[in-house]
């Protein structure tokens, strides 16, 4: 699976000059059955970090329907129905009130509530595409906004940390996986969560 072709929100096949056309992840999830995922009650929270335009929403979105999970994004606790931004102490009320409940797939920021969602979490999934791929989707996605295009670029340096030790803090508990290209996608969705070679120092030594 090329790179290239993981693509946020609408994939498509792209061909490349002297290649033979390669398949989008969404074609490989189509013909993946449920039972190969592997997934089951067991992993019944699943967290998805990352900075904008990693595929975050995309992925939240597909894992959903596979596994039937109710699916939450931190930007509808951020924004309002009109479009205004909720104060702080209310995004982190509604977002700890879904990391309270049993089943959910929750993916966005939100540092401050991360530690709510990763002690909870059967798994915590970063996704940490090249930063390129990532300007570019957003880019392509928001247009010229600057400011989302200058975070695009400065999330690892800003937030890298926080998600990193996200990642540290549920790793007693959950099943940690850093996630950097359509290959490592392909390859959770073959083997499996509980499969997956995972990408968590802690975990690994554990």
């Amino acid at each position: 699976i090329d790179e290239a072709c993981w693509q946020h929100r609408r994939p498509r096949r792209f061909k490349h000059s002297g290649c033979r056309p390669v398949p989008c992840v969404s074609d490989v999830l189509a013909r993946v059955p449920l039972r190969v995922l592997s997934f089951g009650m067991t992993f019944s929270r699943i967290m998805i970090i990352g900075g904008p335009g990693s595929g975050k929403t995309w992925l939240a979105r597909r894992l959903g329907v596979r596994l039937d999970l109710p699916v939450h994004s931190v930007d509808d606790a951020v924004w309002d129905p009109d479009g205004v931004m909720r104060p702080a102490d209310d995004i982190d009320t509604l977002v700890r009130d879904l990391a309270a409940r049993d089943r959910w797939i929750i993916e966005g920021g939100n540092s401050r509530t991360y530690a709510d969602r990763a002690r909870r979490a059967h798994a915590i999934i970063r996704l940490l595409p090249p930063r390129w791929l990532r300007f570019y989707r957003v880019l392509r996605r928001d247009g010229l906004r600057r400011e989302r295009l200058w975070w695009s670029l400065r999330y690892d340096s800003v937030f890298g940390a926080k998600d990193r030790d996200a990642m540290a803090l549920g790793s007693a508990t959950a099943r940690c996986i850093e996630m950097r290209s359509a290959r490592d996608l392909s390859g959770l969705i073959g083997e499996g969560i509980e499969n997956f070679q995972s990408n968590c120092p802690n975990e690994r030594s554990g």
